[in-house]
């Protein structure tokens, strides 16, 4: 994502938790419609959310932080309120904000887009350090005892019993 020279855009109509909405975070365009949901809930099952909590917290700064540590679910008008979606329209309307986003990016010069784009993707390498660290975190969290007993409470629907380990 942080090597193209091409402009992205995510259509978003349903729901993006975890990945799905941690990669909305990295993206240039990001439009919902008014019935999506995003979460970052990786905490649920003792993992932790390496994009939001790194690329996330760069580009959005302190607005995450609730959600990071709550794993609430974020209706998409807040989810654009705190920066990880640019424009909420109804959902019929989505196939025409497409159509009307790459309009408005085709008018430019290809040489401006691109070189545009460059920078943009510096800006986010600058993070590179923040999303290195947060996987390590990942990692020792996914070889915890916590995690393993969360995902098998998670697939029994079963509450869990975080025991720090």
């Amino acid at each position: 994502i942080n090597s193209t020279n091409k402009p992205i855009i995510s259509i978003v109509d349903g729901i993006a938790f975890g990945g799905g909405c941690e990669l909305n975070m990295l993206f240039d365009i990001v439009i919902a419609s008014d019935r999506s949901v995003f979460s970052v809930p990786e905490g649920l099952i003792g993992a932790l959310p390496p994009i939001a909590s790194s690329h996330g917290i760069s580009l959005m700064g302190r607005r995450l932080f609730r959600y990071l540590l709550t794993s609430e679910w974020i209706n998409a008008r807040t989810a654009r309120d705190i920066g990880i979606v640019d424009l909420v329209v109804p959902a019929e309307q989505l196939p025409f904000m497409i159509y009307e986003f790459t309009e408005k990016i085709r008018r430019n010069s290809p040489m401006s887009i691109k070189n545009t784009k460059k920078i943009i993707n510096e800006y986010k390498i600058k993070f590179r350090d923040l999303e290195r660290l947060a996987g390590n975190y990942l990692a020792i969290n996914a070889s915890s005892q916590d995690f393993k007993n969360a995902q098998r409470a998670f697939i029994n629907k079963e509450k869990i019993k975080w025991r720090g380990k």
